[in-house]
């Protein structure tokens, strides 16, 4: 059972609360493409409209029916938007998402809101959607659009809470005012601070919770540093570099953070009770990682299109043990 409008998951006084988090599905449809060399002959034909349940709804079944989740988190990417001007794939996909009847919660990715519909209409098709969480409870536009939070309730007890955020980074976007740097602002930290109080207000105590956005911030890279896990292609945690606490995954692209962040966020964060941050963005990362007191996790990509790593697609799953964040990526058993 959940609230659409307070944005409230309910379970049973018992039931163990199991989150699925999806990310970078990243919808093609190449008959929308800009332009006649956009994309090889192969290209266009594995990524043709009709071929969206075998690159991507068939991946998301699996994984749903693998995991049983009461909440579908999305950490960005939903569709390629340069290739969805028309919107269709984006208003296909939130469909789909409802169809499996379980409440989801998405944030932007860097490629949603290219396409030429504008964010004002994505926002809309999000809102109207019956199973959909998506909000923004921040009033300042330089924090972007779909940042809020998710209560989880076992009973009438408030128990565990969920941190949206928008990244950013979305250079190409059809509104200008979309344009906003890859970052996470100090007015979404404040966002997560004052919700924060408010749940603390209501449960009697600091609630465990996660966050989860789509671009990793610096704290991701600080951590494979300080791990011994090297930020380079190859790094494989528990085979070519030692595993700590659990850590595993897979570095198979370089890459980078956004230059600014909120000052202290870690602590700010921590002071929160997240435990766990979730994002996705490099398709060919997956790791998850503990580090000063929470775990960092780069969620297995879902779906085919554009790039990624053969034979580690699908979604990953978050549980809790006690105050920790348990974490367990669920590959797709289709074959693709």
């Amino acid at each position: 059972m959940f609230s659409k409008e307070e944005r409230k998951i309910f379970l049973e006084p018992d039931e163990n609360l199991r989150i699925l988090q999806l990310t970078d599905m990243q919808v093609i449809d190449a008959s929308q493409r800009r332009r006649p060399d956009r994309l090889s002959a192969n290209e266009i034909e594995r990524w043709a409209p009709e071929n969206a349940e075998k690159n991507c709804y068939s991946h998301i079944r699996d994984v749903v029916a693998q995991t049983n989740p009461q909440l579908i988190i999305i950490t960005g990417d939903i569709v390629y938007g340069e290739f969805d001007d028309s919107g269709r794939k984006f208003h296909e996909f939130t469909e789909f998402m409802d169809s499996l009847e379980i409440p989801w919660a998405p944030v932007w990715g860097n490629h949603d809101q290219e396409t030429a519909t504008g964010s004002e209409s994505m926002i809309e098709i999000f809102q109207n959607s019956k199973y959909c969480l998506f909000a923004t409870e921040t009033d300042d536009i330089a924090d972007g659009t779909g940042n809020y939070a998710i209560k989880i309730y076992r009973g009438t007890k408030l128990y565990r809470a969920v941190y949206m955020l928008d990244s950013h980074g979305c250079k190409h976007a059809h509104d200008e005012w979309a344009r906003i740097p890859k970052s996470i602002t100090e007015g979404q930290c404040r966002m997560i601070e004052r919700i924060s109080h408010e749940l603390r207000a209501e449960a009697g105590e600091t609630v465990t919770s996660i966050g989860a956005w789509h671009i990793p911030t610096a704290e991701f890279f600080e951590a494979y540093e300080e791990l011994g896990y090297k930020n380079e292609v190859g790094t494989k945690i528990g085979v070519t570099v030692p595993a700590r606490k659990g850590d595993f995954g897979v570095i198979m692209e370089k890459a980078s953070a956004p230059s600014t962040r909120p000052e202290n966020f870690l602590e700010r964060l921590k002071n929160c009770g997240i435990v766990g941050v979730f994002v996705g963005h490099h398709h060919n990362i997956n790791t998850s990682v503990y580090w000063r007191g929470i775990r960092w996790t780069m969620g297995l990509k879902c779906g085919t299109y554009d790039y990624h790593i053969n034979g580690a697609l699908g979604g990953t799953l978050i549980t809790f043990n006690a105050a920790e964040v348990v974490v367990n990526h669920v590959p797709t058993l289709i074959g693709y």
